[in-house]
């Protein structure tokens, strides 16, 4: 899958974790997303608050409902859309840990009013989903090293 140029964002972030081990950035956003299910805190945030159109969480070729743009060792892009804004999450791994940014692109006015309220809990939560991502990746035997 070739590198795809990200869209305009009226909103980015980006949050970090270190990591003993060496993981895909897919492997990253399934740990940070997965198992997934529909009374899952994220799934109702994204479906009912942000009303972003994911499919269903259990299809392989996305991730927690999520569709896939980008997907290589290092670098995964998953993006939805709704009809007030569009969300871009942007998973990236290192040797030594990983990121994520999030851009959010208003696509009407409503788009900015509903990230204002979601935005300080989403700046709260990211950080302790990465965390957990980070237990679960460490407890399973790790990925291949990533090419550069």
């Amino acid at each position: 899958m070739a590198s795809v140029s990200l869209p305009r964002a009226d909103y980015t972030d980006r949050f970090g974790t270190t990591s003993e081990g060496v993981h895909t950035a897919e492997a990253w956003a399934r740990a940070a997303f997965e198992p997934a299910s529909a009374t899952d805190s994220k799934q109702l945030v994204w479906r009912r608050v942000l009303q972003l159109r994911l499919g269903p969480v259990d299809d392989p070729e996305r991730v927690a409902g999520w569709e896939v743009v980008e997907n290589t060792a290092s670098r995964v892009v998953l993006t939805a859309d709704s009809w007030h804004l569009t969300g871009t999450l942007v998973f990236e791994a290192e040797p030594t840990g990983a990121s994520v940014t999030t851009r959010v692109t208003y696509r009407r006015p409503a788009g900015r009013l509903v990230w204002s309220a979601v935005g300080p809990v989403h700046r709260r939560a990211v950080p302790q989903i990465l965390a957990a991502a980070r237990a679960r990746l460490e407890r399973r035997p790790v990925d291949p090293p990533i090419d550069r």
